[in-house]
């Protein structure tokens, strides 16, 4: 349900307090000049560690001492209530309470760039008395805090993931994965008999001779393909199941009308390239299952830390917005200034400009983003964050970054009923994820490499040609799938029957399914599969593979250095025919041949079939012999026209201007129209509207626009974006 943050105000503030910083003499110094930026609202950390530093002391005279000050200046308040620094008494009272890796290795509570208090990574929660010390802390910070009228959001989990696994001791797996500590081996053998009911249900789906459930130990290493899968759809299962806890523990001690909520900053669906990389695997993540319970959902997003530019920006935003179960999302960390740098994070990376500002702003506003905060105020004074961060310097004086952001502040909240309440009109296309999948893919190769460069690489192609997508995992499929025209298949390693029944239904309903390859190569146990695509989907996309090969992504080619090939060999071209005769696919990471089983061919690479399409019912069903989504990723350009010829025969509207990104928003009387332009390089273009309008206002005053009846011609800038309120004549 949509929950209204401020019926007159635009939420708009920024992070101000993880301490020590800032520096203590300075703070009510500091909140003056967020008054005077016009910001509504700061965030503020409630750190374990620090207010619980002794057994049964509970120490709030900071906070409190900003709350009432920010009271005093109408500012509102997010508490973000961290409990991953463990106070030191309690890691010294429960010694068996550490978190273990899968190597055996005990973690000692550290201090972290994140955390210059110390006490990361926290201890682990599965611990019944560390789970009540926490539970305590909780319940202090609803019962203590909670009552200030200002105070309106508690953050229960800030970036929720499994945190220990950022702790890297080496290069194999079971130096990054947790936790094995024996009441998280307990719980996991309890999750296993509440699915498996029986020992021989397990015996039977694993291929095993197990006495009992006491003889299932977790994996420690990549091997068999169902002991790695299990265990980490476990712990995913424990993530979520924590995000409940704190939730219910937090909201059941707070008055009416305070909100709790999470904001991740690592997604299921999309991993980075780092080594052994896998959101759901490894960092436990699951935005689907994260957001059931809670009032608010949200996200951080750092664009220059991460490398990214606008279109990778808006796949976080909808991953974030499908999966939030229709709630109001709000980003509770935007990049403030430059971020740590690299190699070594001495000095700040290089600062956005203030045009990185208004496209970082617009475009998470025209993605439904009801509320952004920045990724800090002062910049960090300690760790590797420092001297990073800051919308403003080190001593407290204003930038040219803070100054852009009161600007659009400003800009917001002259029109906080548009931004707030405004709903657009979305294109009926659907990227649908299968969690199975990346399962699979964690457990083959140790990071989900495939499967999220796949869902970049078509999202990415979709947003540029005008078709804006949800994300859907398994369990939306059957409420949300017959809503669309277009359905893509990421990858999908594994299918069951249930999913099978459902995509077969849409497609004989008229839907259009296009798919990447290996459709259910494997079963949710981590068998392979005698038929493929299994689950009888070789009657939907009528085919049967007749043989895989599968390219190493590395040697295949470089994300930074694209000219490299496997073996020396040039990029594999699949030829077109029938109704792509004219067109060639790039091969990425597989090669997938078929036996027409009624399909008719729209590829061919050696005198072999590696596409496909088939009508069924009043559908068709695509099916491409590679990673679609993955050449997409690698921006090859012969694959987007490819794609875009499909689109056409399917009468799929779609339409690119430039690459340039344009929503248009509308509540009530209240219209204006967001102009994104992602490209290195000033773009010209034009828009056209049903009826005459009047420009009433731009936020950028220096916007080139010209106006003739209902066209609107202009010219923007590189990497920026800008804001028109409009009326129609």
């Amino acid at each position: 349900m949509k929950k209204e943050l401020f019926k007159d105000l635009y939420f708009y503030g920024t992070q101000f307090y993880r301490p020590p910083n800032p520096p203590a003499n300075q703070r009510m110094k500091d909140l003056e000049n967020i008054k005077k930026l016009g910001f509504n609202v700061i965030k503020v950390f409630a750190e374990w560690n620090w207010i619980n530093h002794h057994e049964g002391v509970y120490e709030f005279d900071e906070l409190i001492e900003i709350i009432e000050k920010a009271r005093e200046l109408e500012i509102n308040i997010v508490i973000n209530a961290r409990i991953e620094q463990a106070p030191y008494w309690l890691a010294k009272k429960y010694p068996d309470s550490y978190y273990v890796s899968g190597k055996g290795r005990k973690i000692e509570l550290l201090t972290r760039g994140n955390t210059p208090t110390g006490g990361w990574p926290g201890l682990c929660l599965d611990h019944p008395e560390v789970k009540a010390e926490a539970g305590k802390f909780f319940i202090q910070i609803a019962k203590v805090l909670g009552n200030y009228d200002n105070m309106k959001i508690i953050d229960c989990w800030n970036e929720p993931h499994i945190e220990t696994c950022k702790t890297i001791y080496g290069s194999t797996i079971g130096d990054l994965l947790f936790c094995y500590c024996s009441n998280t081996i307990d719980r996991y053998r309890e999750w296993l008999k509440e699915r498996y009911k029986t020992i021989d249900n397990i015996n039977n789906k694993w291929f095993r001779r197990y006495r009992d459930f006491s003889d299932i130990d977790p994996p420690k290493v990549l091997s068999d393909y169902v002991d790695m899968m299990e265990w980490r759809k476990f712990m995913t299962w424990a993530q979520a199941d924590k995000m409940s806890w704190r939730y219910k523990t937090l909201k059941e001690n707070l008055p009416p009308g305070k909100l709790v909520m999470s904001h991740v900053a690592v997604h299921g669906n999309t991993v980075s390239d780092d080594v052994a990389s896998g959101d759901y695997g490894l960092y436990g993540c699951d935005d689907y299952e994260f957001s059931k319970d809670l009032d608010l959902f949200g996200l951080s997003k750092f664009p220059f830390w991460d490398n990214q530019d606008a279109f990778d920006i808006c796949c976080d935003l909808d991953i974030v917005r499908s999966y939030s179960r229709d709630k109001t999302c709000i980003n509770l960390e935007l990049q403030g200034g430059g971020a740590s740098a690299y190699p070594t994070p001495l000095t700040a990376g290089p600062l956005p400009g203030r045009h990185y500002f208004r496209l970082w702003n617009f475009t998470e506003i025209a993605f439904g983003i009801k509320g952004i905060m920045y990724w800090q105020y002062r910049g960090e004074m300690l760790g590797w964050e420092a001297p990073g961060f800051g919308l403003v310097k080190r001593d407290g004086s204003f930038t040219e970054r803070s100054d852009e952001a009161s600007k659009i502040c400003r800009f917001l909240n002259k029109y906080p009923e548009l931004f707030n309440n405004f709903e657009y009109v979305r294109n009926k296309a659907a990227i649908v994820v299968s969690r199975d999948s990346h399962y699979l893919n964690f457990a083959a190769a140790g990071d989900e490499n495939y499967s999220a460069r796949s869902t970049r690489g078509i999202y990415r192609f979709l947003l540029k040609n005008n078709i804006d997508p949800d994300f859907m995992v398994e369990e939306q499929l059957a409420d949300k799938i017959f809503d669309y025209n277009l359905v893509y298949l990421v990858m999908p390693f594994v299918v069951d029957s249930k999913i099978a029944d459902i995509l077969k239904k849409y497609v004989e309903n008229g839907g259009i399914i296009i798919s990447d390859c290996a459709v259910g190569i494997f079963n949710k146990y981590g068998a392979s599969s005698e038929v493929i695509p299994s689950c009888g989907l070789s009657e939907l996309f009528g085919v049967v593979q007749d043989g895989l090969r599968q390219f190493d992504l590395k040697n295949i080619e470089d994300y930074y250095k694209k000219e490299i090939d496997f073996d020396g060999k040039p990029d594999i071209y699949l030829n077109g025919v029938n109704e792509l005769k004219f067109y060639t696919v790039k091969m990425t990471s597989f090669l997938e041949n078929y036996l027409l089983k009624g399909a008719e061919p729209i590829l061919e690479y050696e005198n072999k079939i590696v596409g496909s399409v088939n009508k069924y019912g009043k559908g068709k069903a695509y099916l491409f012999g590679t990673s679609l989504g993955g050449s997409l990723f690698f921006k090859d350009r012969d694959t987007e026209k490819a794609l875009l010829e499909v689109l056409d025969n399917e009468n799929i509207k779609h339409y690119c201007k430039d690459n340039l990104i344009i929503r248009d928003l509308k509540y009530g009387k209240l219209q204006a129209i967001v102009i994104i332009n992602p490209n290195t390089e000033k773009i010209k273009q034009s828009i056209s509207f049903k009826k005459d309008i009047k420009i009433v206002d731009s936020y950028d005053k220096d916007f080139q626009y010209k106006l003739s009846g209902g066209s609107l011609s202009f010219e923007i800038n590189p990497e920026d974006a800008n804001c028109l309120i409009y009326e129609y004549q």
